[in-house]
C-alpha cells in the first residue's frame, strides 16, 4: 500500500492511528482499529483481541519486537515474530527477521523472510487477552 493510497484510506476509516516518521517508541504498544507506522518501534505492537484491526508499517519504519493484529501489511523491516490472527500481507520491501504465524499468506516478489512460516490452526489459543 502506497503513503498516498494509505492517507486516502484514512478518509474512510473511523477509527485510526498513525506513528509518524519522526517518533521513536520504546516499550510496548496496544491498538485498535487501525494503526499506521512510518516511524520506529522497539517494542511489541499488539491489537485488542476482539478487533478487526489492522496495521500497516509503511516503507521507511522499522519494528522490533512481537507483532500480534488481525490484519498487518507489511513494507518494512521487522525484526520479531509476526502473528497475523486473519491476514498478512508483505510487500516487496518487506524484511522480516523472525517467525511468520499466519491465517491467510499474501507476498509480493522481492519481499525478504528469515525464519519459519507457520499456518495458525487455532486463533483463540494465541490470541492475548
Amino acid at each position: 500500500m502506497k503513503i498516498r493510497d494509505s492517507l486516502e484510506y484514512l478518509e474512510n476509516d473511523s477509527q485510526h492511528s498513525i506513528l509518524s516518521a519522526d517518533i521513536k517508541l520504546m516499550g510496548d504498544l496496544f491498538f485498535s482499529g487501525t494503526l499506521y507506522v512510518f516511524g520506529s518501534i522497539t517494542g511489541n505492537i499488539i491489537s485488542t483481541k476482539d478487533s478487526n484491526s489492522y496495521l500497516i508499517l509503511e516503507q521507511g519504519s522499522q519494528v522490533g519486537g512481537e507483532i500480534r493484529a488481525s490484519n498487518i501489511a507489511i513494507s518494512s523491516q521487522v525484526s520479531g515474530n509476526i502473528f497475523a490472527f486473519n491476514r498478512l500481507s508483505l510487500k516487496k520491501t518487506a524484511v522480516i527477521q523472525g517467525d511468520i504465524h499466519y491465517n491467510e499468506l499474501e507476498m509480493e516478489e522481492g519481499a525478504t523472510i528469515n525464519g519459519n512460516l507457520s499456518a495458525i490452526e487455532d486463533n483463540k489459543s494465541i490470541m492475548l487477552t
